[in-house]
């Protein structure tokens, strides 16, 4: 039978033990050979009797998320593997806990350890008023924020969005409003245990805001331009947007700015505050297509009719050009014995809608040689 490194090093910690426990039992030290072989053998069976539970709840867990109705939710179809890891790891955790704690115990240590850790935390241990203690609950009451907001947007975006019709970008917009809502609820708990008296931190609340106010003028007006467009959504994930000259798709609405990819593959950050303030053009904002203009320009002494009707069929015999709304064509201009024209269509290739009026101008150029049209 072979054995992990683990379990032989704690072999041979028992084994030592069990050593010093015969030789202070030869050399007249009974009583301490006795407490040793007892602390060995209690914290030996505590540690198989942990051990087997785990396994059980383990098993348990495994179980529990391969049938129903657990198995029926869409979040553990997806993530069951993960699931199982998260719960085992949380599991070992805590038996381990369980296990220490009752070990101390039996060695009559936990309560001289746990109150010389209370002193050195509370007293000892002091940055000004605030004691290190102090210190350590408003961490740990942070960062449980920061995991009830992962669990949180956890279980919508695998469960809850996968099975109610939403507004295309209102998922993103409801999960980010959830995020800063359990975030600012856990500052404020870890706050109230920071200060103690929530009218000092009333007081220091407003001159920090006025601070703010002052100094970070910038960041309070992305961060409020930011929930200004997560709430009414003028632009949302997946949007093609242009600002100023530049186009691209949304990528991500963060607290500060919006990442937008434009057409040449770069990332261009955008401050959220721009999003509101300046003019910009949101071709999606409405609908996934886009709408793509091919201007023509034909002798004057070619049918009109003719090349209308020959624009609007090529338009619409060419692959990614989009059914409805129908291709349409105008003439625009008629000026120095030359006819302009100007075809519309439209594309539901977003991302592609360069390539589609690409190759639909290649069609058209296409099907004027054929037809004995010249191009001017």
């Amino acid at each position: 039978m072979e054995f992990d490194q683990g379990t032989t090093g704690k072999a041979q910690l028992a084994i030592a033990a069990f050593a010093f426990a015969t030789v202070a039992n030869i050399i007249g030290f009974a009583n301490l050979a006795l407490f040793v072989a007892h602390s060995i053998l209690s914290s030996a069976f505590a540690a198989v009797l942990l051990y087997t539970i785990i396994r059980i709840a383990n098993g348990l867990v495994t179980f529990a998320l391969y049938v129903p109705p657990l198995s029926l939710a869409a979040a553990v179809q997806k993530n069951r593997g993960l699931l199982e890891r998260r719960f085992s790891f949380l599991l070992h955790i805590a038996g381990f806990g369980a296990w220490l704690w009752f070990v101390l115990e039996e060695l009559s240590l936990r309560k001289p350890l746990w109150d010389r850790l209370g002193f050195l935390l509370n007293d000892q241990l002091k940055f000004g008023p605030v004691s290190a203690a102090t210190l350590l609950e408003f961490a740990l009451t942070v960062w449980a924020a920061f995991l009830i907001s992962r669990f949180v947007r956890f279980l919508l975006e695998e469960e809850i969005f996968q099975r109610v019709r939403l507004a295309a970008g209102m998922p993103f917009a409801i999960s980010t409003l959830l995020h800063y809502a359990i975030l600012f609820v856990g500052f404020y708990l870890a706050a109230a245990i920071l200060v103690g008296d929530m009218t000092k931190f009333t007081i220091l609340a407003g001159a920090f805001s006025v601070g703010i106010g002052f100094g970070l003028q910038n960041i309070v007006n992305n961060f409020v331009s930011g929930i200004i467009v997560l709430f009414e959504r003028p632009v949302k994930l997946g949007d093609v947007i242009q600002v100023g000259t530049d186009i691209g798709t949304i990528r991500r609405i963060g607290i500060r700015a919006t990442v937008m990819r434009t057409q040449g593959g770069a990332e261009l950050i955008i401050p959220n505050g721009r999003l509101i303030s300046d003019p910009v053009t949101n071709f999606t904002l409405s609908d996934r297509r886009r709408r793509m203009d091919v201007a023509i320009a034909t002798p004057a002494t070619v049918d009109p009719k003719l090349v209308l009707d020959l624009l609007v069929a090529t338009a619409g015999s060419t692959d990614g050009v989009s059914e409805t709304p129908a291709p349409t064509a105008e003439l625009i201009k008629v000026a120095g014995g030359i006819l302009s024209f100007e075809l519309h269509a439209s594309t539901a290739a977003i991302d592609d809608w360069l390539k589609v009026r690409s190759e639909l101008t290649i069609e058209i150029t296409a099907a004027f040689q054929k037809a004995g049209i010249v191009i001017s």
